[in-house]
């Protein structure tokens, strides 16, 4: 097969639940902090760091929206996959699967070829978001909580002044504990209860999941009807907003 070759879509349902029905997703496995502490062996530098995402993943959206608020365009490379999945993980690369190319770095077809080099006995799925390290050549983080938070973080100082945390901030500190409170069960009632109401493979699964996802949903109403909105936290925008919107959107 050609390297621009477009392997056929997969037809069998993807099966990502355990035996019992549920769907548990496995832990992130590529967790490197990017740092802006002096001899951080990943340090944020313009054009080193770049962001692998697919249209249709709403945990990529993730940091592709703070990347754009933050004016990270011309730092950080993106990379957009072709909403396609092919046997070999979701692929090709571009914006649309009929006029997909190679990945731009190496030339790669599929998106599982950029983990194996980042290690080469990886097993497990390949899947978006990547924040992908030239200069070590490797995958820095495939945690997308994490990455969001190294863009405004670890990158500030390499933002505009206009969009950095001390005038726009997306962690305001008297706010920390409850964005981190409030993104813990939005993480595991929401964001995540999708996948395992969608993934699960049982009627009993199925019920008591779609039953919670929709319980937190409600919750999340009162949240915003109390609140002196439109948003979370009143007026300005948080991290916690951004967690919610691509999985509400998408």
């Amino acid at each position: 097969m050609s390297p621009t070759t477009t392997p056929p879509a997969s037809k069998e349902p993807l099966n990502l639940a355990d035996a019992d029905g549920q769907f548990r997703r496995k832990a992130s496995q590529f967790r490197k902090w990017i740092s802006a502490a002096l001899g951080a062996r990943s340090p944020p530098k313009p054009n080193r760091s770049v962001l692998y995402i697919g249209w249709s993943c709403r945990w990529a959206h993730r940091p592709n929206i703070v990347r754009s608020l933050k004016g990270l365009e011309g730092v950080i490379q993106l990379v957009p996959l072709a909403g396609r999945l092919c046997p070999n993980g979701p692929l090709l690369w571009g914006e649309d699967a009929e006029e997909a190319t190679v990945e731009p770095l190496y030339g790669f077809t599929h998106l599982r070829q950029l983990y194996e080099r980042a290690d080469s006995s990886y097993s497990r799925r390949a899947t978006v978001p990547v924040l992908w390290d030239r200069k070590n050549e490797t995958i820095g983080s495939n945690e997308s909580a994490e990455i969001i938070r190294m863009f405004y973080t670890e990158f500030d100082a390499l933002l505009p002044p206009e969009v950095r945390e001390e005038r726009r901030p997306l962690l305001l500190a008297e706010l920390r504990t409850q964005i981190d409170e409030l993104n813990e069960w939005v993480y595991h009632e929401i964001d995540n209860g999708v996948y395992k109401a969608g993934f699960a493979t049982t009627q009993e699964a199925y019920d008591a999941n779609v039953e919670l996802l929709f319980e937190s949903l409600d919750r999340m109403e009162r949240v915003l009807a109390e609140g002196q909105g439109p948003l979370i936290f009143g007026t300005h925008l948080t991290e916690a907003d951004i967690r919610l919107f691509t999985t509400i959107m998408w």
